[in-house]
């Protein structure tokens, strides 16, 4: 059986600009080189338009930290075959044996780059025709029991059966510094969404029995850990403010919602407002209590 490693596929940054999506890219792959080395794993990283191929001895634990890695919108270990047919079909048939079943139904799913003699549906068409023989399964584009890709890119293909999904987003480092202040659990999940954005974050800690959910928070998600301690004092919005300043924050992050039920929310935040000199984020917002929960539950905040 041909190599086996990973295609890493992301999302909006291949959008901007050359030379924007340049740097976007490069960052995105610092981050996964970064996050292979924190958990000693080897990585080799290749790069195609749209696409990255992140090549490691232990493809079940670089799966797994590729799943966290933002700006990555979703992942699949591949098999590397040919855009030659033939070799295709003989590779596409050693794959699927012992993976799919004769009572199974299967649908082939396509995509092309480059120039070749022939359309994504005929390999579609004669690659399908090729696998209904050798294993007697039936089409079923609709509702297949298994969904088979392949993806041909100039004179190679990729062989592959799950699109795993990564957080999306924007590679982390790409955006300007927030500074997140930590005053419970909702703050951390906050901090999580302007992270997903691409900002790089230092943390204003004034509750020290926030820090646990902190660490899982960098640790889960590979961000560089800055924490700034403080205790809760009565001039903590004026030594925030100077802090903002020093450090070269451009916004303040918080995870304050209408949820909590506070009296007057909005005039809490005008309040805070007028001892800040930074913009005031509040991701969370609008995010029901539930909401909040399951979303702690999905970072690795709550069992």
């Amino acid at each position: 059986m041909n190599e086996r490693f990973i295609l890493v596929r992301y999302g909006e940054l291949a959008l901007k600009k050359r030379e924007t999506r340049r740097h976007f890219e490069n960052t995105l792959k610092r981050n996964i080189t970064s996050a292979f080395a924190s958990q000693h794993i080897d990585c080799r990283i290749e790069t195609s338009w749209g696409r990255l191929f992140v090549h490691t001895s232990d493809l079940s634990k670089g799966m797994n930290i590729l799943q966290h890695i933002f700006g990555i919108t979703s992942i699949s270990p591949v098999v590397l075959s040919s855009s030659d047919l033939r070799a295709l079909s003989k590779d596409l048939t050693s794959y699927l044996t012992g993976k799919i079943y004769s009572n199974d139904s299967f649908a082939l799913r396509v995509t092309r780059v480059g120039t070749h003699t022939y359309t994504s549906q005929e390999v579609a068409v004669q690659l399908g025709d090729d696998i209904r023989h050798t294993f007697s399964n039936r089409v079923d584009l609709n509702k297949p029991d298994n969904e088979i890709f392949i993806e041909i890119r100039d004179d190679k293909a990729y062989i592959y059966l799950e699109k795993i999904p990564g957080p999306g987003g924007m590679p982390l480092g790409t955006q300007g510094r927030v500074c997140a202040v930590l005053r419970c659990e909702d703050d951390v999940v906050a901090s999580w969404f302007l992270l997903r954005r691409g900002c790089s974050m230092v943390f204003f800690l004034l509750d020290p029995t926030v820090e646990d959910s902190l660490s899982l928070l960098t640790d889960t998600w590979f961000v560089p850990s800055k924490i700034y301690y403080k205790t809760k004092t009565q001039d903590s919005l004026k030594h925030l403010d100077l802090f903002l300043v020093s450090h070269h924050c451009i916004a303040l992050c918080t995870g304050d919602s209408f949820s909590k039920k506070k009296k007057d929310l909005m005039g809490e935040l005008h309040d805070m407002k007028k001892g800040i000199s930074r913009p005031i984020l509040t991701p969370l917002i609008t995010m029901t209590v539930d909401e909040i929960e399951q979303k702690k539950v999905s970072l690795g905040l709550k069992p």
